[in-house]
């Protein structure tokens, strides 16, 4: 089951590639395979470091007991998922410094944005999956992941056939996939940890409010079409409503530099 999670959501984003490029132009598809991966590049760190600490976060979670996997969740959730809409945030709002230099990627702008706080918002998954995988319950995430795959199929062929939007906004389908694969992870990793599971519960507690208004005022700026400094908004906003847990990341990156020890969790 493994495989068919990894493959799905492979396939989740080739499936969005796909009706770009089958119902829009070659430069427009070009746009949104470079705004995809330079916005992936911005996670790439991020990600290098979870999968090194993935196997000892998997044996953790294996052989504690529940209030000791919450701990070790919520610490690690916190400082990872922080520093990834810290990020993005910030990378949004430098965006057109690099367009200065690059000019012809100008069209790219709202793609960039909008695919930018799509692939952010499925960092909020994080550790959740790993309290799912060491309890056993790999055939659930794998058949979650299908439904994921299936959902956006189906938003995308409606935005693209019904609603005809531009080509900005086909990621939107995935943003959504996203959305409700992030819940349902979450509802699932809480109710195996005996925590509250209820929908207002999951919501809180994998959508940070002081991570999500940031995050949905980026999202409304770039449907306004919004001036490219408005981005300053939600950064400083970002900076304010998380001022602890960046803090908190500056003294973890001292920790990094001064013990080659600190993937042990």
């Amino acid at each position: 089951m493994a495989f068919i999670y990894n493959t799905s959501f492979y396939l989740i984003l080739l499936t969005t590639k796909s009706f770009i490029s089958s119902n829009y132009t070659v430069s427009e598809f070009g746009y949104f395979t470079f705004s995809y991966s330079l916005a992936n590049v911005v996670l790439l760190l991020l990600n290098s470091i979870s999968f090194l600490i993935f196997p000892k976060m998997l044996n953790r979670f294996a052989t504690s007991s529940n209030d000791q996997i919450t701990k070790i969740l919520t610490g690690l959730r916190s400082a990872y998922i922080s520093l990834s809409h810290l990020l993005i945030h910030f990378v949004i709002m430098v965006f057109p410094l690099f367009l200065l230099f690059f000019p012809d990627y100008s069209e790219s702008s709202s793609v960039f944005k909008v695919t930018a706080l799509t692939i952010v918002l499925y960092t909020n998954s994080f550790g959740y999956q790993g309290v799912l995988m060491a309890k056993g319950k790999e055939k659930l995430i794998g058949h979650i992941a299908i439904g994921a795959l299936i959902l956006n199929i189906i938003l995308s062929a409606i935005l693209v056939h019904f609603v005809n939007v531009s080509f900005n906004f086909v990621i939107l389908s995935t943003l959504i996939t996203y959305l409700i694969y992030v819940t349902v992870i979450g509802k699932f990793g809480m109710s195996i940890l005996k925590m509250s599971s209820n929908f207002l519960s999951t919501i809180k507690n994998v959508y940070p409010w002081r991570m999500m208004i940031p995050f949905i005022i980026s999202l409304l700026f770039v449907f306004l079409e919004t001036p490219e400094w408005f981005f300053m908004v939600p950064f400083v906003l970002y900076l304010f409503l998380n001022w602890k847990e960046i803090f908190g990341l500056k003294i973890m990156f001292l920790k990094v530099v001064n013990n080659p020890n600190f993937i042990n969790i």
